[in-house]
């Protein structure tokens, strides 16, 4: 297995020694301490390490911070993670990693979501600095993000794969060194006119109607690969979403 940001990914050559964000020096993610001090890992909404529960899987979805950007096309991982965090009760308000962040057991495994705040374009410094911390292999991360190269109610689950045209997923693959991790993309429609204008636009009322259909969905797709594997939510998730379009609405 390799690990995010890890001595076997290209363009890593970690140091085993990092700050935890609160100033406390740690060796590998772990305590130089036989107990966490107060105010440190164990205050990330996690148990301390020492006691066995820590996290085993990240999800992370991909938007841009800001009520302004709330509602777009781009936005629509920020959704996803929404979505699980109300089914889940994982409070995602608190700011870790360069993230709003939350932790909390689903199926008896630890779950850390992630909503960067670094805007698209630096998705990765988030992602990088969580699997650093907690020293997850490739296989417990999930990337969930917008797609306009689907069409809007298509997902699409991967193993692994290229970055496409999204810039988010690039960033995360340039700081990862590999292309190794999954991924699910929600369609968002066919570009009309300039894609990095597009992404930045809103839904109309009828596809909003489709798209809170479609991020129920995803968040499916996201349990599966969670209790599944990213196999099973391929051949389960792939395709179009069942949804029912506004003017079919009882």
């Amino acid at each position: 297995m390799s690990r995010i940001g890890g001595r076997r990914l290209a363009g890593f050559r970690v140091s085993f020694f990092r700050e935890d964000g609160h100033g406390t020096r740690r060796r590998g993610g772990e305590p130089l301490s036989t107990c966490c001090p107060a105010g440190s890992f164990a205050d990330f909404e996690t148990s301390c390490p020492c006691s066995g529960s820590r996290v085993v899987k990240l999800i992370v979805g991909l938007g841009n911070p800001g009520q302004r950007y709330e509602a777009t096309r781009h936005n629509v991982g920020f959704r996803v993670v929404d979505e699980l965090s109300l089914r889940w009760g994982i409070d995602t308000s608190r700011e870790r990693f360069h993230a709003w962040a939350g932790s909390g057991l689903v199926d008896q495994e630890r779950v850390l979501l992630l909503k960067p705040t670094t805007f698209m374009n630096r998705s990765g410094q988030a992602v990088q600095s969580a699997g650093r911390f907690h020293r997850l292999d490739l296989e417990s991360l999930l990337v969930v993000s917008d797609d306009f190269a689907l069409p809007l109610g298509r997902l699409r689950v991967r193993a692994r794969g290229s970055a496409g045209s999204h810039n988010g997923l690039a960033d995360i693959v340039s700081r990862l060194g590999t292309e190794e991790f999954a991924r699910l993309r929600v369609g968002i429609g066919e570009v009309i006119g300039d894609p990095a204008g597009y992404v930045l636009e809103t839904f109309s009322q009828a596809e909003e109607a489709i798209v809170r259909q479609v991020v129920s969905r995803a968040a499916d797709a996201v349990e599966c690969w969670l209790t599944s594997g990213a196999e099973a939510a391929m051949n389960r998730f792939n395709g179009m979403a069942d949804v029912v379009g506004p003017d079919q609405a009882g």
